[in-house]
């Protein structure tokens, strides 16, 4: 006689089946999140702090694919309604991504005296002489750098054996600048939130101006609009001269907050880049959170992206004029 099959068995449903409901499941979450990132977005943007944690994790990317894979699996289940509805959101973000993402601005013909300044996310490396080397292959006039380091004896004495063209300055921070000139006295500038900004003027090639450095703590559940609010506020009385204000502003670039900067700034690559926006996550970014901002006494001839080495930010470098 056959034993008698352990109760367990009888209620375990088959694995095929509990494939087929974790699948389910999985879509339903999916779309789920999907709806309510698109509802966000249209009705609120990141206003709200505990709103805004879903805006900044359901960027307009992530959004076209939730709304692709929703479409696929609806087809898949034979939900033509559903279908449907997922189509008109796949277009549409899809659309919105390509408005928002992409920059089609035509770039203006280089003279060769233009000032040629990179920002990038070092991203904490423990070893940065590929850092080094790659400041030294990309040859900018003016570098800023977040996440690169202290002022200890051996990090200078490290940048001043591998970047020996630049007058590097420890702003303090984890940030540096390093130029291809001179520079100045570095000031502090506290946002709140664990926040913070350091400004330096510098020189190159007989020509001045202020360079901000800027790093936004990396947390999505802080309000960003009184941070952003303090620095456009701290920037605005530099309107006449010229300034740069670069950084990782862990902020998309899309959020309602920088309107306060946007007034009297504007955005580099926003003005004259052409491609893909978003620098986060190297290599697939959906976000742009590094940035270089500039007053009406900059001019920005050409920007674009930098692929990086052992970070998870690409660069951001520019060609800029002053007036």
């Amino acid at each position: 006689m056959s034993p008698e099959p352990h109760p367990a068995e009888l209620s375990a449903p088959p694995v095929p089946l509990l494939r087929k409901q974790l699948g389910r499941l999985g879509l339903r979450v999916i779309a789920g999140v999907t709806l309510a990132g698109l509802l966000v977005r249209l009705l609120t943007g990141d206003r709200w702090p505990v709103l805004a944690t879903l805006f900044y994790a359901t960027p307009l990317p992530l959004l076209v694919v939730g709304s692709a894979v929703s479409l696929i699996g609806n087809l898949a289940r034979g939900q033509r309604a559903w279908s449907l509805v997922w189509c008109v959101l796949l277009l549409g973000t899809a659309g919105a991504c390509w408005q928002r993402d992409f920059e089609r601005q035509s770039p203006q013909e280089l003279s060769g005296d233009e000032i040629r300044v990179m920002f990038w996310n070092a991203a904490r490396q423990q070893d940065m002489t590929d850092a080094a080397a790659f400041i030294n292959r990309v040859d900018a006039d003016v570098v800023g750098l977040v996440e690169a380091g202290r002022a200890q004896p051996e990090h200078r004495r490290f940048w001043a054996e591998h970047c020996p063209e630049y007058d590097v300055s420890f702003l303090g921070g984890g940030l540096i600048l390093l130029v291809k000139g001179t520079s100045g006295e570095t000031v502090p500038g506290d946002l709140g939130y664990e926040s913070f900004y350091r400004r330096i003027p510098v020189r190159v090639r007989d020509r001045e101006f202020m360079c901000v450095v800027v790093d936004l703590k990396s947390d999505p559940l802080y309000p960003r609009g009184p941070v952003l609010g303090k620095l456009a506020a701290d920037m605005s009385e530099f309107h006449e001269q010229p300034l740069v204000v670069m950084g990782d502003f862990n902020t998309p670039s899309d959020s309602i907050h920088y309107a306060a900067l946007r007034e009297s700034h504007r955005e580099a690559f926003e003005s004259a880049g052409h491609g893909y926006s978003p620098t986060w996550p190297y290599p697939w970014p959906v976000m742009t959170l590094d940035q270089m901002w500039l007053n009406g006494k900059v001019d920005v001839l050409q920007c674009e992206r930098v692929a990086p080495v052992h970070s998870d930010h690409f660069a951001v470098l520019s060609w800029l004029q002053l007036l």
